[in-house]
């Protein structure tokens, strides 16, 4: 019993600093929608979906996106559903509407987060990464869409959202608004959060996590990389946060490079992201678009991330000699 003791307090110590940074970043970005920012986004949609031939469905996915990617795949999945948009406009529109996470993220968790325990050079490599994954993305769509869909005028307004009510409510009534709204998610943020890493704590532990460790090793062998890294890995594949807090200490002691951590989380990438889309993603995505339709985007989206994570990773290991 001591030792669960000894693990919880050693979980909420961990926790506290970390949930405290992620609340200001959910409460801000709720305050930002509050304030009806999401339609200044609109003029800068128009010209999007105009050169992808996109039709105008795409940019009312694309600025529900800016709030909830979930919100905006519902939005456009009833769109489908009434045959408003074709299934290649639907998946190319779902594809568009995640994009909003590149930014909404850099706010949220890139520099709240990963700049701070991983420090100013891994941080904004890490953030060159993540942007160069969404503009691979952007680019694709405009393409794709280009190539396999019909030029169209778009010379109506689009029909949003109208958040005049918003910026008519004091920002006190705001405040509490935001407040209120963003409990409930981050009460569930904080119970997974301090369940797994607790969970990822005792596992590590009671040697539970060298099962990982040792599928991991191999690879990390591969690339030189040196044996400490590969419970941070492990433990990013797992639970990316409690990965980059764990790789954040060994760089500050000096055990590793601002290029070693760099691989690392490329490496660790790499193996997350197929993960967290079969179990996160894919459901949500099956259940409003379909098996085929879901998948397909799903397939994609993934497929980008990946591509473009192991493209710069074997740059990376040839510039710096990880190969001998």
């Amino acid at each position: 019993m001591e030792i669960f003791i000894q693990i919880l307090f050693k979980t909420i110590n961990c926790a506290l600093p970390v949930l405290g940074v992620m609340f200001i970043g959910l409460f801000g970005a709720e305050v930002s929608l509050q304030l009806g920012l999401m339609k200044k986004f609109e003029p800068l949609n128009r010209p999007l979906i105009k050169i992808s031939h996109l039709p105008p469905e795409a940019g009312l996915g694309l600025v529900a996106g800016i709030g909830s990617t979930l919100a905006a795949n519902s939005m456009l999945a009833g769109f489908h559903k009434d045959k408003r948009i074709s299934d290649k406009e639907v998946i190319l529109s779902s594809l568009l509407s995640s994009t909003p996470v590149y930014i909404k993220e850099t706010f949220t968790y890139q520099l709240p987060v990963v700049f701070p325990v991983l420090g100013v050079f891994v941080g904004m490599a890490h953030l060159l990464i993540f942007w160069f994954s969404g503009l691979v993305k952007l680019f694709l769509i405009i393409l794709v869409g280009r190539k396999i869909l019909p030029a169209r005028s778009i010379d109506s307004p689009m029909d949003c959202p109208d958040d005049k009510k918003h910026l008519s409510n004091n920002f006190k009534q705001i405040i509490k608004r935001a407040f209120k709204n963003q409990m409930k998610p981050f009460m569930k943020i904080v119970f997974i959060y301090i369940s797994i890493t607790f969970i990822i704590l005792l596992l590590s532990h009671f040697g539970i996590l060298k099962i990982i460790e040792s599928q991991v090793t191999p690879l990390t062998s591969c690339i030189n990389l040196p044996s400490n890294i590969v419970t941070p890995v492990a433990t990013y594949i797992i639970h990316p946060i409690a990965g980059i807090s764990s790789m954040g200490t060994l760089l500050r002691q000096g055990e590793i490079t601002n290029y070693q951590t760099i691989v690392a989380l490329l490496l660790g990438s790499l193996i997350l992201l197929p993960v967290l889309s079969l179990r996160g993603l894919l459901p949500k995505y099956i259940s409003l678009f379909g098996f085929r339709i879901g998948t397909i985007i799903i397939l994609i989206s993934t497929g980008v991330s990946v591509f473009v994570r192991g493209i710069i990773l074997l740059i990376l290991i040839y510039l710096g000699g990880y190969c001998g």
